[in-house]
């Protein structure tokens, strides 16, 4: 689930993200009966992730009822291979991901017929995740 027009000349190695306040954005695109699944931490999702949550929102979801991401992985991730020496340049780009600040949307579900599927397909995507998250409902 990478983006397709991933700049692969601004490489970032592993690290630690910061730590900010949780903060809500006033999301133009909320309406009412939208469930949306906000992240409460800082992280890194990886395309492997995002893919796995992608298929379990769709094996809860009905044809009606359509869902909306909101991040994609368009990161790219750096990385040594084991037992090389420092220097000789920066390592090759081993993964993409997608940087998640605290606060924000991760995917919205709207034309909602029965609320109770669908709250229980975010709290199994919830599972799968590494980023604490929780529901929201817009009513």
């Amino acid at each position: 689930m990478a983006s397709k027009s991933v700049d692969l000349s601004k490489r970032y190695q592993k690290g630690k993200l910061s730590k900010t306040t949780l903060f809500y954005k006033k999301d133009k695109s909320v309406f009412l009966d939208t469930y949306r699944l906000v992240a409460l931490e800082s992280g890194r999702l990886s395309a492997k992730e995002l893919e796995v949550v992608q298929n379990e929102i769709k094996r809860y979801l009905k044809r009606g009822e359509r869902y909306t991401f909101l991040y994609f992985a368009k990161t790219p991730v750096t990385s040594k291979p084991l037992g090389i020496r420092m220097g000789k340049g920066k390592g090759v780009v081993s993964h993409v991901v997608a940087k998640v600040r605290p606060g924000s949307s991760l995917l919205s579900i709207t034309r909602v017929s029965n609320p109770i599927f669908v709250i229980r397909a975010l709290d199994a995507v919830k599972k799968k995740l590494s980023v604490l998250s929780k529901v929201v409902i817009n009513v």
